[in-house]
């Protein structure tokens, strides 16, 4: 976690299970057990929830990130795509992003 919160290996949209494992000197298998384990997710959820949180941070502490496209919100994330962001948002949270974004705006 530290990692993550520190660093942000997650803004990188080529970040993969064997760069993160390598960078924490651990296997991949340990790596995917642990977020399997404490987290409930597997690795790519886990890193994607790393970045929708990131989305979510920005949109709070930065007004001007509240106007950007959904394309622009995934790229400075480090989603690959707005595709990429749409089913990562979907799978995790069960909603649109538009929707996602919409109801985080409430609360």
């Amino acid at each position: 976690e530290a990692y993550f919160a520190d660093e942000k290996p997650f803004l990188d949209a080529d970040l993969n299970l064997e760069k993160t494992a390598t960078r924490l000197q651990i296997s991949t298998k340990s790596l995917s057990r642990t977020t399997s384990y404490i987290y409930q997710l597997g690795y790519p959820d886990f890193v994607n929830s790393w970045r929708i949180n990131y989305i979510l941070e920005q949109r709070k502490q930065n007004p001007a990130w509240q106007s950007y496209s959904q394309e622009m919100l995934a790229e400075l994330s480090g989603f690959g795509s707005r595709q990429g962001m749409y089913i990562a948002i979907n799978r995790l949270h069960g909603m649109t992003p538009a929707t996602f974004f919409a109801t985080k705006a409430v609360e």
